[in-house]
């Protein structure tokens, strides 16, 4: 996936190489489908997470390894929001209860799938293009997650119309079901709260996140009691499987993964995003 070249990177500026606003044509979209599914169906990795944690907008992304996608995506970015001021002030307890009980039940409304490498932040306006037409992406959040993330957030931020020819496609070419387009409101739920969280004008997020949680707001629920599922989604594949969400006193420790796979991580980082991702420091 080509991105452009750094030619400075300090604690006060980012200088990249130039890049072009993207086309409108439907042939550089189609490009952009090929090219993401090929980056997403060759980076397969057997572990959730990343090497080192890193920033989505101006907050800490947590991308401490799991083996387990669901656990991971709730802890790390969806339940992990809910400790941020702007969050805490949009959402009532009811919206939080109802996060927490869709947390459980994500191996019922979301398809196993493996981890891959995704950018993280891929809304519309992150799509460029090099100076010869070909498309181009800057402002990652890396990690190794479900390839629906990245989906789900172009889906999601209003892309034109001649956009449509990606979705057509990735579909395609990935051999996504038919049911994807009804998974894209939960899984987008992360970058709704992420705006929420940093910015004054959640342009709509609030709105988008309660609608997602409606069928889960109940006054009881335990696991006998299951919500519906949204969008009249059929459940997955875990035989109705509840997952554990730990809080922060009891959030196990997970080890950083083999060395091996920390090393080609490192790897896959400078060759795929260059610098684009600011150091931890």
């Amino acid at each position: 996936m080509a991105t452009p070249e750094v030619i400075l990177a300090n604690r006060e500026l980012l200088v990249l190489s130039v890049l072009r606003p993207r086309p409108r044509s439907e042939t550089f979209w189609e490009r952009f489908a090929h090219e993401l599914a090929r980056l997403h169906m060759s980076t397969t990795h057997p572990r959730f997470g990343w090497h080192r944690d890193n920033w989505l907008g101006r907050r800490r992304q947590a991308n401490t390894w799991d083996d387990d996608g669901f656990t991971f995506f709730a802890q790390h970015r969806l339940l992990r929001w809910l400790g941020e001021p702007r969050v805490e002030a949009a959402l009532d307890a009811g919206d939080r209860a109802a996060l927490e009980r869709l947390c459980h039940r994500l191996p019922d409304l979301l398809p196993d799938r493996p981890a891959c490498l995704t950018h993280g932040d891929l809304w519309a306006q992150n799509v460029l293009a090099t100076p010869d037409g070909e498309p181009a992406l800057i402002d990652p959040a890396v990690s190794y997650m479900w390839a629906e993330v990245d989906l789900a957030h172009v889906w999601s931020t209003a892309p034109p119309p001649e956009a449509q020819r990606f979705f057509e496609v990735y579909a395609e070419l990935t051999s996504l079901d038919g049911d994807w387009r009804a998974r894209m409101p939960i899984v987008q739920l992360r970058q709704h709260l992420a705006v929420i969280a940093q910015f004054d004008d959640d342009w709509g997020a609030g709105d988008q996140i309660r609608a997602t949680l409606a069928p889960f707001r109940q006054r009881c629920c335990d696991d006998r009691q299951n919500p519906p599922i949204p969008n009249g989604q059929p459940p997955g594949t875990s035989g109705h499987r509840q997952i554990r969400i730990l809080g922060p006193a009891g959030r196990r420790r997970v080890p950083a993964g083999p060395r091996d796979a920390r090393r080609s991580s490192r790897d896959i980082e400078r060759a795929t995003f260059g610098a684009c991702v600011p150091p931890v420091r």
